[in-house]
This record gives C-alpha cells, structure tokens and sequence, in this order.
C-alpha cells in the first residue's frame, strides 16, 4: 500500500481528522500540540491534487517560517508529490513575492527598487532616526520603535489613523519608507511587501480573480501565526471569490503576538467568516499523540480552561516551581531543568 493510502487509513481511524479531511468546504481547524495536524494538512493537499483540482490549477500552502515550509516540503514528498508545478508551498512572504507583487508590480504602479533588495537592520534603524529627527524627536531606544512601527504598520496598512502620542505614527511610517526607498541602495521591508500584497488583493478584483483560477484551494498552517494584512488578505478571498480556504490553528500556541503583533482572535474571526459563507463549523482535533495525559491536564490547570484534549498515553513527572524574577527567573529555572535532564 503506498504513503498515501496508508495516510488515508489511518486518519478515517480519527473521527475529527477524517470529518476534515472528507469537506469539500471551506475548514478551519483546531489542532493542539501532537494531534497530528502537519499528518492531517499534507493529506488534504494530497487528496486535492488527486481527486478534486485538476490541471492546469492547483493548490498553495502557506506558513509562518522557512522551517515549516521545508517541514511541509519533505511530509509532501513522502506521500509521492514530487515538485509539482501545481503545488505552492512556502512561507506569506514568497507567496506575496511570487504570486502577487512580482506579477502585477507593473499593473498597480507599485514603487520597488530593482533588483529588489530587503534592508538590513542597521539600514532599517538609520530610516527610523532620520524620520524621528523629522518629528524632532531622539530616541536610544530604535529597536523598540522599530518593533511598534512594524505593529503599527501591520494593524494600519494604509496608515490611515492619526493616533496621538509622543510619536506620530502614521507620519513616521510614510517617512520611513520613503527613506528606505531614497537611499544610496533602495531597498524594502518585509512589512512593505504584505501591505502591497494585501492593496493588490483588495483594491484590484481581476488579480482577486487570476489567484482564484490558479488557486481554488488554499491551505494555510498555524493561522495562528500570521499577522493581520495576511489574514485580511485570505478573508477578502473568502468574501470576493470561491477560493476554498483549509486553515489549521491553535488560539493557545500564539508564540508571535508581542514580536510581530500576531491575534489569536484572528483564527475565531476566520472560523466565523467559514461558518458563516460555506455552513461549516470549525473542527477540532481532540486526539494528542504526543503528550501523556497528566501533562493535558496540567496545561489546562495553567491555562484555566477544558480544552477537552485526550490522549492514551499515561504516566509522567511532574514539578511544579514557582519562578521569581520575571523573566530572568523563569529562564534561570529553565536552565537548571535542562541541565537536570542532560545527567
């Protein structure tokens, strides 16, 4: 029997796995830690491929990381998908790169250095203190600001809101671009792109439209992760298109929120839009092939909520320490843990 079938067989062991894995509509689901969704994910690509879109469209999967991508990449061709040219899968940025900006920079007079170059970090905080110095502001802390710019940036992509505090964001945002794209070497952000994807898709219907042919399906892993021009970005294809959306997340596993100002909320504002357009309620995968059951438990005692995981494993220690210090104490506690289990 081949990877595929075996695949196939036993998830129809797995009620929510096989429910997701059977809709032809649109799905969100809900997969904790070691419920086997990177199993699940790669077989609905496949089962597409081969049963449900056909030449010449095809299918993208999107994530967070490279890491992922190259995770997703090897999964995919275990099951015997070898680069196909119908299949996508990579992280928001290449897909905004390849599928969006690159072919239509021309058709939405989008302002790009060529060749296309992405700035440095010391290039990106010499554009901030000159568009401070603008402001007749200085400030030590540029790293800081550059973390709330890039917030600001990606809550506001059009910086449309004038929000009043010591720093006027939306004027810095506009002036800091523009000192990126003056410089001695023109160059862009990563924020910069999802703000032109993100205008291409909701101002331009026909690209709406060439996404749509090319791409029916579009499978997106730890939603949960992805920022908001992205998620505005797949719910404007839910409400102007047919594209058929299969997201996988878990509201608890939101690692991004202080870095890149990632929501857990934006997962329950998907699954809503998906109940609401195609009549399907968000799955959740409640097997844990992972974790024993006492650490499920526990992880619901933190968190102050059932989740109603289950898992068949028993067994486990388990300590519990309280951490003084903040930060700096649960990281010198992690340390010594580590340690303990290197003896």
């Amino acid at each position: 029997m081949s990877e595929y079938l075996e695949r196939l067989a036993k998830i129809e062991e797995n009620a929510e796995q096989f429910k997701a894995l059977r809709t032809d509509k649109s799905c969100v689901v809900i997969a904790g830690p070691g419920s086997g969704k990177t199993y699940l994910l790669t077989a609905k690509i496949a089962k597409f491929l081969y049963e449900r879109i056909y030449p010449p469209q095809g299918i993208a999967c999107i994530t967070y990381s490279r890491l992922l991508a190259r995770q997703l990449h090897t999964e995919i061709h275990k099951i015997g998908i070898q680069n196909s040219s119908r299949l996508f899968i990579g992280t928001v940025h290449s897909f905004c790169l390849k599928e969006i900006i690159h072919p239509y920079k021309q058709f939405c007079g989008f302002d790009l250095p060529e060749p296309l170059r992405i700035a440095s970090k010391d290039e990106r905080r010499e554009a901030i203190r000159g568009a401070l110095l603008e402001q007749k502001i200085i400030r030590r802390d540029i790293d800081n600001v550059a973390k709330n710019l890039d917030k600001y940036r990606r809550r506001y992509p059009y910086c449309d809101p004038i929000i009043k505090e010591s720093i006027e964001w939306s004027r810095l945002a506009n002036r800091y671009i523009q000192l990126l794209l003056s410089g001695t070497e023109p160059s862009v952000d990563f924020v910069y792109l999802e703000i032109l994807a993100l205008y291409a898709i909701e101002k331009h219907k026909s690209i709406r439209d060439i996404l749509e042919a090319k791409f029916p399906f579009l499978a997106i892993d730890e939603y949960q992760d992805l920022n908001y021009p992205f998620h505005r970005m797949v719910t404007s294809l839910l409400s102007c298109t047919n594209v058929k959306v299969f997201a996988i997340g878990d509201r608890d596993q939101c690692i991004y929120e202080q870095l890149q100002g990632t929501n857990p909320q934006y997962l329950t504002e998907l699954a809503e839009q998906v109940k609401t357009r195609d009549n399907n309620e968000p799955i959740t995968l409640r097997q844990n092939y992972r974790s024993a059951d006492e650490l499920i438990r526990i992880s619901e005692i933190v968190l102050g909520e059932n989740r109603g995981y289950q898992s068949n494993a028993k067994d486990g220690l388990f300590v519990c320490v309280n951490c003084s210090g903040g930060e700096q104490g649960q990281f010198h506690v992690l340390l010594e843990s580590v340690a303990e289990l290197g003896t």
